[in-house]
């Protein structure tokens, strides 16, 4: 019996909110030009709960902000067998977002035995940010290290290894938007021989342009300056509590009370009220109280950003349309926050060549002096955007994704 073809969206998490508000724009154009789109979460499939997720838990509840199409189908299957009726005279090309830890074996031992294709979509506009760990984190989190690492890195490494030996599936094609990984892997002989080996977890990288730049193309949103907006940082970000645990209270304490002195002076110095814009998996009464003064959103980062007069943030990705947009960008420093948010924020200043200002400091200067320094910062912009955001001329990313994919695998 001839099977019929279909994309699906494939995940393990715990939140549906999570999971789209990163992909919304990629979502509705795979759902627009395959007619049906599956969302398929394996959550419940997992060997064990890890780090991120819990494997009996699941919020499907969607955020108002955030719209799917009415011919995308959510499933969320409790038991292998609910997965098998599924797959019934169904062929997948699945758009893979699970991890490769211990957790998620199951899940790929499952893709592999239905001969689900898998297809990577990474155009995210960002660079790898390796975690580190310090002498400190591994005295007093030893135990909590071991089991992280045991699940993340020992996982990829089983996978990788099973991958080889053909017992599991490994990705088809990877979508990419670092143009250094393109050009490393073409250049680097030991890269050259791996992939002639057919050793690596993906056969395949294809370069397109990075999910920033196709919203700007599609025009979403209106650019302006009417705010000041802040990235928040989740301090107590899950995968930092297991590095490190929780953070110092009373540090946490000091560097909001820094931060809100700050965000009170640059936003009276402008004139703009400030918005601060949170992370997904982050607690927005929480966050409410402690910038009672300010506006608070959630799942609204990018509308926020393309509003912003300065954007200012610590250590997050979602500064990438800040970048591009060329809005006056600031990294800001804390030493009452763990390192980790340091070392990515200092990551992105010397690759952008973003402002870097230190909330502890005497923040005493004038609205020209300051808009002058943001202002030559900004030629700095054009080499990280060539790199990571625009690396593949005018073409949307999803538009090539869409366009490969319908010629390999639908026969289009």
């Amino acid at each position: 019996m001839k099977k019929n073809i279909y994309l699906a969206w494939l995940l393990s998490g715990k939140s549906l909110n999570e999971a789209i508000d990163s992909h919304e724009l990629i979502l509705k154009k795979l759902a627009q030009e395959f007619g049906k789109l599956y969302i398929i979460n394996f959550v419940h499939l997992k060997l064990f709960s890890d780090l991120a997720t819990k494997k009996d838990k699941f919020n499907s509840k969607l955020n108002k902000n955030i719209k799917i199409p009415k011919n995308v189908e959510i499933f969320c299957p409790r038991t292998s067998n609910d997965f098998k009726k599924f797959m019934l005279n169904k062929k997948l090309i699945g758009i893979l977002n699970l991890g490769r830890n211990l957790s998620d074996l199951r899940i790929n031992l499952i893709l592999s035995k239905y001969n689900i294709v898998q297809i990577q979509i990474s155009n995210i506009g960002f660079f790898n940010s390796p975690i580190i760990i310090t002498r400190d984190d591994l005295i007093k989190n030893f135990i909590r290290l071991f089991f992280y690492f045991l699940n993340k890195k020992i996982g990829q490494k089983v996978t990788l290894l099973l991958c080889n030996l053909k017992l599991l599936s490994k990705v088809d094609i990877r979508f990419i938007s670092d143009l250094r990984i393109i050009n490393h892997t073409k250049k680097n002989f030991f890269r050259k021989i791996l992939f002639k080996l057919k050793l690596p977890y993906a056969k395949e990288f294809i370069l397109v342009n990075s999910r920033t730049f196709d919203i700007f193309k599609n025009n979403n949103y209106k650019s302006s300056k009417k705010k000041i907006i802040l990235l928040d940082a989740m301090i107590n970000h899950p995968e930092q509590v297991v590095i490190r645990g929780e953070w110092n209270k009373r540090e946490v304490d000091t560097h909001y009370n820094n931060l809100k002195s700050f965000l009170k002076k640059i936003s009276k110095l402008y004139n703009k009220k400030v918005c601060v814009c949170i992370h997904p998996k982050d607690d927005i009464k929480k966050k409410r109280k402690i910038f009672k003064d300010f506006e608070v959103v959630q799942f609204e980062t990018k509308r926020n950003v393309y509003e912003a007069f300065i954007v200012l943030f610590f250590d997050t990705s979602a500064i990438i349309d800040a970048i591009l947009l060329k809005k006056n960008i600031i990294n800001l420093v804390s030493k009452n926050i763990p390192k980790t948010f340091d070392d990515l924020g200092k990551s992105f200043s010397e690759k952008a060549g973003i402002l870097r200002i230190n909330i502890e400091d005497n923040f005493e200067i004038t609205s020209n002096k300051l808009l002058i320094k943001l202002k030559k910062r900004k030629l700095n912009y054009n080499k990280y955007i060539k790199n990571y955001i625009v690396p593949d001329g005018n073409i949307p990313g999803w538009k090539k994704i869409t366009d490969i994919l319908k010629k390999r695998y639908f026969g289009k």
